[in-house]
């Protein structure tokens, strides 16, 4: 006999691909175009310019929730987390919410070396069953944040000069 939670992940799964559907076919474009990345993402340009910009890359199957899902990562300049989003959602699809992931976001695109020597490593700390998503955010500067459920480790070049800043403000 099938038990309910694997009902309900069987619906949950089917409700939620559409969504990674959309979101897939956005992260692909703007992968295949960084600078459009940037236009998009740039808060000194008009939200209204960029939003219309935008609309031309959705699929006409795009729901509004899914839209304004996307337009609310735009806003905040979150879009560079696409990836990590899919993966998020394609793992609670398969594996329900709980599933192990890890994100590692750096500022920069990783190459294939680079990545998997960050997979070898949570592998080795964390367990062969860990998935691991890679996002890029700008906004860190440099190294990297990797975020394993509710734990974080911030090896992030930004959090790092902040400390320094509130060292030298608190005068210590």
């Amino acid at each position: 006999m099938t038990d309910a939670r694997s009902y309900a992940l069987a619906a949950f799964a089917a409700a939620v691909e559409p969504w990674i559907g959309t979101l897939r076919a956005v992260h692909g474009k703007l992968q295949g175009e960084p600078e459009l990345l940037a236009r998009l993402t740039d808060k000194g340009a008009s939200f209204e310019g960029r939003r219309q910009q935008f609309l031309e890359l959705l699929p006409a199957s795009a729901s509004e929730d899914c839209r304004n899902f996307l337009f609310t990562l735009m806003e905040r300049g979150d879009l560079g987390q696409l990836a990590a989003v899919v993966d998020w959602l394609g793992a609670m699809a398969s594996g329900g919410p709980q599933a192990r992931m890890a994100i590692v976001t750096t500022a920069y695109p990783l190459d294939d070396a680079e990545r998997r020597r960050f997979v070898a490593t949570l592998e080795q700390t964390h367990g062969a069953d860990v998935g691991v998503s890679f996002a890029v955010d700008p906004a860190i500067v440099g190294g990297a944040v990797v975020r394993i459920g509710d734990r974080i480790v911030d090896g992030s070049v930004r959090t790092r000069l902040e400390a320094i800043d509130g060292a030298l403000a608190g005068g210590g």
